[in-house]
């Protein structure tokens, strides 16, 4: 799926969703634009909706999607901001596509060895999965922060490889879910008069590109190896890495 994106140049939307009501909208849209769609689940909707209930939503929205017209979903469940191995694992046997693990509120060693201990689980079962570099102010779900750390560059190369981490999310002084400015945040804007939170580009387009082009050439790179490699893998076997990263897989 971002390998196609990347070739095709856009972008996958990614929904976090808690209920059915919300789950429908997200397929019913992703249908009518034609679009490859992520579909997130968060620690706490976990919690909140059952992780039972959620997995067959997925799976149900799969098929929705056939009612819709689609002939070939392409659906992913993803594991939204897990904070620990266990949880991370629990989304891993339930059957998702992939998983973030967040360890950017740990010293960088501890993250790297985190991120790599959940790479090395998840990709035994072709799940992918996403690393986090710096930190974003906000609060999502059960992840908050009052201060925003940015990613450094130098560091992404370094991190990719050593984890085998598919994705990675980087802070450029941007934020998530609800918050709220302090004055000390904001400026005047000289075109409207008004105060607005300040707008930091600590890493310029060119660069954000870069970084995630490298993380994901890093990935594929090691994924084919694998895959070439490894001479106890079918046909089957191997069709099935690929759908597994094209659709909600659940056995």
């Amino acid at each position: 799926m971002f390998a196609k994106a990347i070739k095709g140049g856009y972008a996958i939307p990614a929904f976090n969703f808690n209920n059915m009501e919300q789950m429908q909208a997200i397929i019913k849209a992703a249908v009518e634009t034609k679009s490859p769609v992520i579909l997130q689940v968060s620690k706490g909707a976990r919690q909140y909706a059952n992780a039972t209930l959620l997995r067959y939503m997925a799976q149900g929205a799969v098929e929705y999607a056939k009612e819709l017209g689609c002939a070939h979903p392409e659906i992913v469940l993803h594991l939204d901001h897990g904070d620990t191995f266990e949880t991370c694992k629990s989304c891993i046997d339930s059957g998702f596509s992939s998983v973030m693990i967040d360890g950017s509120h740990l010293p960088y060693e501890e993250n790297v060895a985190l991120t790599k201990k959940v790479v090395e689980y998840a990709h035994q079962f072709d799940v992918t999965v996403e690393g986090e570099l710096g930190v974003l102010a906000g609060v999502e779900d059960e992840v908050s922060s009052d201060h925003h750390t940015y990613t450094d560059p130098e560091e992404v190369i370094d991190f990719a490889t050593r984890t085998g981490c598919d994705s990675l999310a980087i802070s450029i002084g941007t934020s998530h879910g609800a918050y709220k400015f302090t004055p000390e945040q904001c400026h005047i804007d000289p075109k409207t008069g008004r105060m607005v939170p300040v707008s930091y580009t600590h890493l310029t387009l060119p660069t954000i590109y870069s970084v995630y082009i490298s993380v994901v050439a890093v990935s594929l790179t090691k994924k084919k190896e694998l895959l070439s490699d490894d001479p106890d893998r079918s046909s089957t076997q191997k069709n099935k890495y690929y759908i597994n990263n094209n659709a909600v897989s659940i056995d």
